[in-house]
């Protein structure tokens, strides 16, 4: 009898533990592709006008992964997650990353999928491109377009 009644434990605390996760939209943004002479980045993700960010100092943040990596390119992840954010699916979301040194930047905008996970956006910064997203449309999704605005 009190095998059963452990095993009724455990299975509540599975599916309580299944409830919370639904409850936040997480999204892992990895940028790839630094230097040395990238200089610092910061990340930002934006989901329903709301937008989390993190600097990355580029001699703490990702100088070991250039190291390590016998390609000499290093890279940096940024988990962000919004609690309590209701995100329906194929709902838009948008990951970028700046690169201070000389402002350039690149984002990426996805669609929420309907698998319980994380969504995963990879970004790769080629050195010297230039900026082609302005900061105002990294932060805002575009809404989608009708049939008479073509």
């Amino acid at each position: 009898m009190l095998k059963n009644s452990q095993v009724a434990g455990q299975i509540g605390g599975e599916s309580e533990t299944k409830i919370k996760k639904q409850d936040i939209f997480k999204i892992i943004l990895t940028v790839n592709g630094l230097g040395k002479e990238s200089g610092d980045v910061i990340t930002f993700v934006t989901v329903n006008g709301q937008s989390k960010t993190k600097l990355f100092d580029d001699k703490k943040s990702y100088l070991n992964s250039i190291n390590s990596n016998s390609g000499g390119q290093g890279f940096i992840e940024y988990v962000s997650t919004f609690p309590n954010m209701t995100i329906k699916t194929g709902e838009q979301y948008k990951a970028c990353a700046l690169l201070m040194r000389d402002s350039n930047l690149i984002c990426q905008t996805g669609n929420n999928s309907p698998a319980l996970r994380p969504e995963i956006v990879d970004l790769y910064i080629k050195q010297g491109d230039e900026a082609t997203t302005t900061i105002n449309q990294a932060l805002s999704i575009p809404e989608e377009k009708k049939e008479d605005d073509k």
